[in-house]
Formats: C-alpha cells, sequence, structure tokens
C-alpha cells in the first residue's frame, strides 16, 4: 500500500484531514489502528507531542481521539475567525500601531 499523506497543515487542519482520508478510502484503509498508525508517522515530533497522551492509551479508537485533539487545538475557531477577518478589514493597508 502507497499512501501520500501530505505535511501536516496546521493552519488548516480540517482540510489536511480531509486530504488523508481520502488517501484511507483510496487505498481502503478502515481500522482505527491501522488509521493511527500511519497518522503518526506522518506528523512531525511537535505535533506528536500534542497527543502524545493517546499515543500511550491503549482505547481501540485512537485515530478518532487524535483527530478530535488536533483539530480542537489547531483549528481557528469561527469567533477568531472572524475578528481576525475584520481586523484584517479595519486595518487595510495600515500597519498596526505597535
Amino acid at each position: 500500500v502507497s499512501i501520500k499523506i501530505p505535511p501536516f497543515w496546521r493552519e488548516k487542519p480540517d482540510i489536511w484531514f480531509y486530504q488523508v482520508e481520502a488517501q484511507f478510502q483510496i487505498n481502503k484503509i478502515t481500522t482505527e489502528e491501522t488509521k493511527f498508525n500511519y497518522l503518526i508517522s506522518q506528523l512531525e515530533p511537535k505535533y506528536v507531542e500534542n497527543i502524545w497522551d493517546i499515543i500511550k492509551d491503549t482505547k481501540p479508537n485512537k485515530y478518532t481521539l487524535a483527530k478530535e485533539r488536533l483539530l480542537n487545538t489547531f483549528k481557528e475557531s469561527e469567533n477568531k475567525r472572524s475578528q481576525r477577518l475584520v481586523t484584517g478589514l479595519e486595518l487595510g493597508d495600515y500597519k498596526p500601531s505597535h
């Protein structure tokens, strides 16, 4: 099985997981354990650190738990996104004063 998982996209983890799961479907990978092993093998250590407790756990749904954790950690909340967009629109071409 040749699976091509792109580097973790910190700014858009939801899109990244969509790409990862498309690879799982193409390669007919369905078990939580196999998905989890591919996930761990592709993540940089700085991201693995965020799910280290899940890695060491014995629960059978580690992939789902890791996915939820990474999404909750890195997905920008709707509120933050709106705030960033409004701030960006207000600043326009101007630089912040500090």
